[in-house]
């Protein structure tokens, strides 16, 4: 009588008796029927010997039955690690198609949503990062998701980095992402959206809460604005009567001085329209406005500085005078 004759009880339990993976395989490899009944034997020894490490294996293939099937194995570690430190829900975020088996892990009450690797970033961190916005809208439906742990950068600043209006609105729209999330001082996701271009500003503008004098090192966002020569955005952020035209750097200047430095006729006539802004401030040199005008080219602004400290200083004169 050959193993295929055998009981499938008897089968099961000479293969529990088994102390080496390489006598399972010879057992199951006598035939098809074998392999099969012996399946579970080689998942369960896995789990029991080899610190459930199949299952790893398996989300980084993508294969969805052996997920499916380590998962329902009671032992099986679901915290398991690679050798980075990645648990298998990091892993399924960053894959193209891991929306798959990212479903079959969230369905998981043991699974944690919000495990962070060696470099203290979550599953949701990645799958913003790699731009898999399927699985970020995944990871977003469900409520045990914190949008915005982060070990540096947030994931709404990749987002806004990435470039993707369709995946920068996904993350807008979810009232648990902290719009001005500058944890452990890294920059702001406005100034993120400032060095990536123009396209995503508009709709960053329109959230309500967002703080539009963040800063990152010691310049403001509008400053910032200027440096990267976003002259629309800029123009847009000077419409919002919350921000204030007259901060100033660690160097003392104001987005006035750098609008000059930078010879942006545009943004110097903007910010000269603002009714708040103070001409006297000086930098660190004590230099003021006019002084920067002076070095440039740029006539036409100078013309205004001088209309408007002469009308200032009058304004000043007659008021000491009727006093």
């Amino acid at each position: 009588m050959s193993f295929s004759d055998l009981p499938s009880e008897l089968v099961l339990h000479m293969a529990t008796m088994l102390h080496s993976l390489r006598d399972i395989y010879a057992l199951m490899s006598v035939s098809t029927g074998l392999y099969r009944l012996l399946k579970k034997c080689l998942y369960q020894y896995n789990v029991d010997h080899d610190g459930s490490s199949g299952l790893i294996r398996a989300v980084k293939r993508g294969s969805l039955s052996a997920t499916c099937y380590f998962l329902s194995l009671p032992q099986v570690d679901v915290h398991v690690r690679d050798n980075d430190g990645q648990a298998i829900t990091h892993i399924a975020a960053q894959q193209r198609d891991g929306f798959y088996t990212m479903k079959i892990l969230l369905r998981d009450s043991r699974i944690n949503i919000n495990a962070t690797d060696l470099e203290g970033q979550t599953p949701f961190f990645y799958a913003v990062k790699h731009g898999n916005k399927e699985t970020v809208k995944q990871l977003l439906d469900d409520p045990r998701l914190d949008p915005n742990m982060c070990s540096s950068i947030s994931p709404l600043a990749i987002a806004a980095a990435n470039g993707s209006l369709e995946l920068l609105e996904m993350l807008l729209c979810d009232e648990r992402v902290d719009v001005n999330n500058q944890m452990h001082r890294s920059i702001h996701p406005l100034i993120i959206a400032l060095f990536q271009g123009e396209g995503s500003i508009p709709r960053f503008l329109r959230v309500p809460n967002v703080n539009f004098n963040c800063c990152w090192g010691t310049m403001s966002a509008l400053m910032w604005g200027i440096t990267f020569k976003r002259t629309t955005s800029v123009i847009e952020l000077l419409k919002k009567d919350l921000v204030d035209v007259n901060y100033q750097d660690n160097a003392g200047r104001t987005a006035l001085m750098l609008a000059i430095e930078e010879a942006n006729d545009e943004v110097s006539m903007a910010l000269l329209n603002r009714k708040e802004i103070d001409l006297t401030l000086t930098d660190a040199v004590g230099q003021k406005a006019l002084d920067y005008a002076l070095k440039s080219d740029d006539s036409r602004t100078l013309e205004i500085l001088r209309n408007r400290l002469a009308v200032s200083n009058d304004t000043s004169n007659t008021s000491n005078f009727g006093g």
